[in-house]
C-alpha cells in the first residue's frame, strides 16, 4: 500500500513538472529552429557576433534585413523584450534577419583599443557574411543611432557598399552632434580635463552602471527623484512613453563605451571636429526619422543627414503629437516602446516593402512623408544665409484677412503712465486673445511700467500697425517688444521698429512644425483636442496664409540686446530654432541671451500658451523677462 502510494505521488509530481515546463521547452526548442549565433572575420582580426532570426511566415523576402545597434547598446537593444522585438516582427513579415554586435559589445568581445573609423571594418564584415549565406545581393540595413551612422560613415570610405543596399534607414542617427543645452556647455567648458581622463582608460563601464540603475529602478523612479542627474533619464527616453519595466530591462541591452569613440563624439559636439562624412553620391532608398524630443540625436542634425543624402529616393520623418503621430517620441522609445511598435515600425517595414520588390505587402498603417519645397531650397542647413530663412517664413506666416479690416486697426488693452521708465509692447501668437497676458500685467501693474497689448490678432499686418502705434506712442526710458509665436515675424518685417529690447517667445524662423502648417492650410479646423495637445489652447482663432509682397526691414540699430526665449514642451514651435536664432544674431553683430527650458536645464518644459500664461510662466519665464530688464537698466 505505502508503494503504491509512493509511486501515485511520484507520477503526479513528475506529471505536474512535466506540463509545467513542456511549454517553455517546445517554445525554446522551435525559437532555436529559428535563430542561431553566427560569426563573420574583419580585416583587421576582429570576430564580430551575429544573432540570426529565420523569416517564419508567408513568401520569403527577396532581402534580408541587418538591424545595428547604437552607441552604449549591443544586438539584444533590438530583442530585450518580446513585445517589442523587432526581430522577431520582421521575421514575422519574411524577413531573415541579422543583428550584429559591433566590435568590443555583446558577443563581439575584444579590446577597446579602437575609434569610430573602425566600425567600418565591422559594416564591410558583417555585409559580406551576410550576402554569402544569403546569396544575395543586397541587404536592408536599419540602424539606430551610432548603428545608422555607421552607414554614413560607410559609404564615405567606400563608396561601393552602396551597390550592397537595397534601402537604408536611419532611426535617430545624426549627422553631427549638437545639444545646446547647459549640461553640454560645461562639458565643452571642461572638455580638456575630461579629455585627459578619457586617454588614461580605455573605456567608460556604462553597462555596470547601468546595472545598477537597473537593480534600483524597481524602488526608486530615478526621474522622480530631486536630485542633480535625476532629469537625464529625459535626454535617453520620453519617460511618458516607457514604463519602469520596459526601462529595466533595456538597461541590459546596454554595453561599455570605448572612450577613443566616446572621445570623437565629443570633440564633433564641442565643435573641434567633424565626422568627415560625404553622402553626395549616397544613392540608395533612404528612410530618416526622429522623435521631436530626441536631445541625443536631435532633429537638425538628423534633418541634416537627410538633406545631405544625395538619393532621389529618400523621405524624412518628424515623430511627435504635432506630426500626428501618438506620441511625442524621444532618443530610445522610438524603437523601445508600444507606441513605436504601432507607429514607428510599421513606417520601416512598408519602406522595406517598398524596396524589397518581393511583391507581398503586410497591412499595416503608413505615413508618407514627402520632401517639402523648404528642404529642396535648404540644401545646406550650415550655410544657408538667416536672413532668407526669416523672410520666407514670414512670407508664409502673414495672414490673409478682407481689404477693410486690412485698413483696420486691431483693438488694444493698455495701461499707460506719462512718467513711465518702461514700455512694453506685449504681442501674442496670431488667433490667441489678449487674455493669455494676464500673468505679465498683474506683474507689470506699477508706475513705472506701460503695457499695451491687442484684444485680438489675426494677421501679420496688424501686428505692423500695433509696432508703428507704439513706435509713434511711447518714448520711455526703455521701450521693450514681447513677441510670441509667429507675431514674432512681424517685428522682422515690420518697417518701423523703436525697441532698446526685444524678447522672442517661442518665436518660429525656419522650422515650424508640421501641425502648425496644418493648421494654417485648414483654416483652423483642427479639434479642440489636439489643439490643446499641441498648443496648450483649445480655443484659438483660425488665420490664413497671405503671399503678398511686403518691404522687409533690418534695421535693428537701436536695440541694446535681443532675447530668445524656447521650451522642449513646445510642439508649435519646436525649440531647435535657437540654432537660426544664433545664426541671425550672429549676422547682425547684436548682443543677445537666449534661454531653453527643458528638464535638462529646469526639470520642466512649458507649452506654448505656458511660456506666456499661468503658473510656469509666473515662475520662469516673467522673472527671466524682469532680470533681463534690470540688467539693461544699470
Amino acid at each position: 500500500m505505502l508503494r503504491e502510494k509512493w509511486f501515485y505521488k511520484t507520477a503526479y509530481r513528475f506529471t505536474s513538472v512535466l506540463f509545467l515546463f513542456l511549454p517553455s521547452f517546445i517554445f525554446f526548442l522551435f525559437r532555436s529552429a529559428y535563430s542561431e549565433s553566427l560569426w563573420a572575420e574583419t580585416d583587421d582580426g576582429r570576430r564580430i557576433h551575429i544573432f540570426f532570426v529565420r523569416a517564419e511566415s508567408g513568401e520569403k523576402r527577396n532581402f534580408p534585413v541587418i538591424l545595428c545597434h547604437g552607441l552604449g547598446t549591443q544586438g539584444k537593444y533590438w530583442y530585450f523584450e518580446e513585445k517589442i522585438n523587432w526581430a522577431r516582427k520582421f521575421a514575422e513579415e519574411g524577413f531573415d534577419v541579422y543583428v550584429p554586435d559591433l566590435r568590443g559589445v555583446g558577443k563581439s568581445k575584444g579590446s577597446f583599443d579602437f575609434g569610430f573609423e573602425d566600425y567600418l571594418y565591422d559594416v564591410l564584415a558583417i555585409i559580406k557574411k551576410v550576402k554569402t549565406l544569403e546569396g544575395s545581393e543586397k541587404v536592408h540595413w536599419i540602424g539606430h543611432s551610432m548603428g545608422g551612422m555607421v552607414i554614413y560613415l560607410a559609404v564615405s570610405r567606400k563608396p561601393e557598399i552602396s551597390q550592397s543596399l537595397a534601402s537604408f534607414t536611419a532611426i535617430s542617427s545624426p549627422y553631427t552632434i549638437w545639444t545646446p543645452f547647459e549640461i553640454f556647455k560645461l562639458t565643452r567648458a571642461n572638455f580638456d580635463e575630461l579629455s585627459y581622463f578619457l586617454k588614461r582608460v580605455d573605456r567608460v563601464h556604462f553597462s555596470f552602471f547601468s546595472s545598477l540603475i537597473s537593480f534600483f529602478l524597481p524602488v526608486f523612479d530615478f526621474s522622480k527623484l530631486f536630485l542633480p542627474f535625476a532629469d537625464l533619464e529625459y535626454l535617453v527616453w520620453n519617460i511618458d512613453n516607457v514604463d519602469r519595466d520596459y526601462r529595466k530591462e533595456a538597461m541590459k541591452a546596454t554595453a561599455d563605451v570605448s572612450t577613443r569613440v566616446l572621445e570623437k563624439f565629443l570633440k564633433v559636439g564641442v565643435g573641434y571636429e567633424d565626422f568627415g562624412f560625404n553622402l553626395d553620391d549616397f544613392d540608395v532608398p533612404s528612410l530618416f526619422i526622429v522623435g521631436v524630443k530626441d536631445y541625443l540625436a536631435t532633429p537638425p542634425t538628423v534633418k541634416l543627414a537627410f538633406l545631405k543624402t544625395g538619393s532621389k529616393n529618400k523621405s524624412f520623418v518628424l515623430a511627435g503629437i504635432g506630426e500626428g503621430f501618438r506620441a511625442d517620441y524621444g532618443h530610445v522609445d522610438i524603437t523601445a516602446s508600444d507606441f513605436a511598435v504601432e507607429e514607428i515600425f510599421p513606417l520601416v517595414l512598408n519602406h522595406l516593402e517598398k524596396w524589397d520588390g518581393s511583391g507581398e505587402k503586410s497591412k499595416v498603417y503608413y505615413k508618407p512623408s514627402q520632401e517639402s519645397e523648404g528642404d529642396k531650397i535648404a540644401e545646406n542647413l550650415q550655410e544657408e544665409n538667416a536672413f532668407s530663412r526669416i523672410i520666407r517664413t514670414a512670407q508664409k506666416t502673414r495672414a490673409q484677412i478682407s481689404q477693410s479690416n486690412q485698413n483696420g486697426f486691431p483693438e488694444i488693452s493698455a495701461k499707460i503712465f506719462r512718467k513711465s521708465k518702461v514700455s512694453f509692447l506685449l504681442v501674442q501668437d496670431l488667433g490667441f486673445r489678449g487674455d493669455v497676458w494676464k500673468s505679465f500685467t498683474q506683474r507689470f501693474d506699477s508706475k513705472e511700467i506701460t503695457y499695451v497689448f491687442p484684444k485680438t490678432l489675426s494677421s501679420v499686418i496688424s501686428v505692423h500697425k500695433l509696432i508703428e502705434h507704439f513706435c509713434n506712442s511711447f518714448t520711455s526710458d526703455l521701450n521693450v517688444g514681447v513677441f510670441h509665436g509667429v507675431s514674432g515675424t512681424g517685428f522682422f518685417s515690420s518697417e518701423k521698429k523703436c525697441f532698446d529690447a526685444v524678447f522672442l517667445i517661442a518665436v518660429p524662423f525656419s522650422e515650424i512644425s508640421t501641425f502648425y502648417s496644418f493648421y494654417l492650410q485648414n483654416r483652423g479646423k483642427i479639434s479642440s483636442e489636439m489643439k490643446e495637445k499641441v498648443l496648450g489652447i483649445a480655443d484659438t482663432d483660425y488665420f490664413e496664409f497671405d503671399f503678398s509682397e511686403t518691404y522687409y526691414g533690418f534695421d535693428v540699430s537701436s536695440l541694446k540686446k535681443i532675447f530668445y526665449v524656447v521650451s522642449t514642451g513646445d510642439r508649435a514651435v519646436w525649440w531647435w530654432n535657437v540654432r537660426d536664432f544664433l545664426n541671425m544674431v550672429s549676422d547682425l553683430g547684436l548682443d543677445y541671451h537666449y534661454i531653453i527650458l527643458s528638464r535638462a536645464n529646469f526639470s520642466d518644459e512649458l507649452s506654448h500658451t505656458e511660456l506666456i500664461y499661468g503658473k510656469k510662466a509666473e515662475k520662469y519665464v516673467i522673472p527671466y523677462i524682469v532680470r533681463q530688464i534690470e540688467s539693461l537698466k544699470k
